[in-house]
């Protein structure tokens, strides 16, 4: 058991790098997609 409870820590770690990757692609997209597309930001005017 303590081999499984390893390989499934080594990949929640890997898990949590992806998403944390991701939150900070999306973060660096989304003021982009703000500015190129009106309708976002017609859609979400309390973000800008």
């Amino acid at each position: 058991m303590s081999v499984v409870s390893g390989q499934w820590s080594v990949v929640s770690c890997q898990l949590s790098v992806v998403s944390c990757q991701l939150s900070v692609f999306t973060s660096s997209l989304f003021p982009v997609t703000c500015h190129l597309s009106p309708v976002t930001s017609s859609l979400f005017p309390d973000y800008l």
